[in-house]
């Protein structure tokens, strides 16, 4: 399940209790209530909207019928100093949740969401070959990708992070997938080019 598909943790934060939520954020089908005091500060999205003289800081009402309301969620819980949750890595359609998560924030105009978010997904990388799960054929084109997109956003991912990664690729005997993968990789980063070869030569 990806973080934003989770139980709107934000709303049992504290900083959410403490007192009524004072804004609604409208989706194409769907209403969250927060509070101006948390989302103003935290982007400058919100902080130019609610600060202007345009219907939504009047109504309170503040329409993002084109946003994904689990994307939004995740920036959410991060503005509510909810601990972050990464999305499955494993998981079907993955690149295009970070992908959307990522655009999120960008949108949202929030500063430092993504690196916390970066963590998050590097402490999972972390993890492979273990409890977090393993590379097959059928998910090491969106890992790629996805570590590919944290590069790309300006983040990268830790040495153990890469070496638990290749490591993963070679005892799978993905080595020729993985290869291909690199050699097609769209909008390829040249920091994470570098770094994952230099995994290859650690593990090697």
């Amino acid at each position: 399940m990806a973080s934003g598909e989770s139980t709107r943790a934000f709303e049992k934060s504290p900083l959410y209790l403490y007192d009524d939520p004072d804004y609604t954020i409208v989706f194409e089908d769907e209403e969250i209530k927060v509070h101006g005091r948390v989302i103003g500060p935290q982007s400058d999205f919100f902080k130019a909207l609610i600060r202007s003289q345009l219907k939504e800081s009047q109504t309170k009402f503040i329409p993002l019928p084109e946003m994904e309301l689990q994307h939004v969620v995740v920036a959410l819980n991060w503005m509510y100093r909810v601990p972050l949750e990464p999305h499955n890595l494993f998981s079907q359609g993955a690149a295009k949740e970070l992908q959307g998560i990522l655009e999120t924030f960008r949108f949202l105009q929030i500063k430092d969401a993504a690196g916390e978010y970066f963590k998050s997904i590097d402490k999972s990388l972390r993890g492979i070959g273990g409890k977090t799960g393993h590379m097959s054929s059928t998910n090491i084109d969106s890992i790629i990708i996805q570590v590919n997109e944290i590069y790309r956003a300006g983040g990268s991912v830790t040495k153990k992070a890469l070496d638990r990664m290749v490591q993963s690729v070679y005892r799978g005997s993905l080595s020729t997938r993985f290869a291909g993968v690199l050699e097609n990789l769209p909008d390829p980063d040249v920091r994470c080019f570098r770094d994952i070869m230099l995994a290859v030569m650690r593990v090697r």
